[in-house]
């Protein structure tokens, strides 16, 4: 059975394209984020990555599972919103990482 956790790390992969990437953004060695995605990949009896070298794209399969892990990212944010009162406009609350490329293009007190 898959858990919160795999949607996560399918999720990180997904969002930064390597498996190196993916481990910083989830504060997790290398090693342990690979060794993650076999054992995903192995309860989803599927590949859910495409390997080209160090890149990692997403197979139809694993694309389902990162627009899951999105759905669930926004609903965990609209609760905690919900739960703690924070008035809301109507928008969903999205956690997560934010991609670098977003973060690098504004500037300290846009991105804030």
């Amino acid at each position: 059975m898959l858990t919160w956790d795999d949607f996560r790390v399918v999720k990180a992969i997904a969002e930064r394209e390597s498996l190196a990437d993916a481990a910083v953004t989830l504060d997790i060695d290398e090693a342990t984020v690979s060794q993650n995605l076999a054992w995903i990949e192995q309860r989803a009896s599927e590949s859910l990555f495409e390997r080209d070298g160090q890149r990692c794209t997403p197979t139809p399969r694993g694309a389902e599972m990162v627009r899951l892990a999105e759905r669930l990212a926004a609903e965990v944010g609209e609760f905690e919103r919900r739960l703690h009162g924070t008035p809301g406009d109507g928008q969903n609350f999205v956690t997560g990482v934010v991609p670098i490329e977003t973060i690098m293009a504004r500037s300290g007190l846009e991105f804030l």
